[in-house]
């Protein structure tokens, strides 16, 4: 995939959204361990992958799907290390406004395994009004493949439904956009 764009791991991890889409893809496609040998090659350890990534926040986003692709490719210790290094960010810097900040957490804390905390800080981030913004989070949240280990809760089903709601209603109040004046645009 992002193999055939002749891209340096360094640059294919700092030219946003493209890491955060490809590498959902990745992972849902079963080729995590193809984003953690993209990681590999990028860096060698996470302090290393705040630079890469290009600001703390954007480090925060990704940590969760190059851990999974770490755990992929059998590297529990590495994605360890980094879930470590995003939880410590998310508890002593301010990356985000609040309900922001939560989601960013609730998504380290469900691949660190700490379901229970994960559901609360989603449930506190959706009552708060925080809704995913594409194209770095699609907007229903059974395709962030680092929320998967919570699917099967309730908990996460009325917070997916209440943001899917919330576009719902976007969209009817929106209406049909007319995209027809594309086809005369000259690319």
């Amino acid at each position: 995939m992002v193999e055939a764009l002749g891209m340096r791991p360094e640059q294919f991890f700092a030219v946003h959204p493209l890491p955060m889409n490809a590498g959902r893809v990745y992972l849902i496609s079963g080729r995590g361990e193809q984003l953690a040998k993209l990681y590999r090659q990028a860096v060698s350890r996470p302090e290393q992958f705040r630079l890469v990534a290009g600001s703390d926040v954007d480090f925060v986003k990704l940590a969760p799907f190059i851990a999974l692709g770490l755990r992929q490719a059998g590297d529990e210790a590495e994605a360890q290390r980094l879930l470590a290094e995003a939880d410590r960010l998310l508890r002593t810097e301010r990356l985000d406004r609040v309900p922001g900040q939560l989601a960013l957490r609730a998504r380290v804390r469900a691949v660190m395994g700490q379901s229970r905390a994960a559901l609360d800080d989603l449930t506190s981030a959706v009552r708060q009004g925080w809704v995913p913004e594409p194209p770095e989070l699609q907007t229903d949240l059974a395709m962030d493949p680092a929320l998967a280990s919570l699917q099967s809760e309730p908990t996460f089903e009325r917070a997916r439904q209440t943001i899917l709601r919330h576009f719902a209603k976007e969209r009817a109040e929106l209406g049909p956009v007319d995209l027809s004046y594309l086809k005369a645009l000259p690319y």
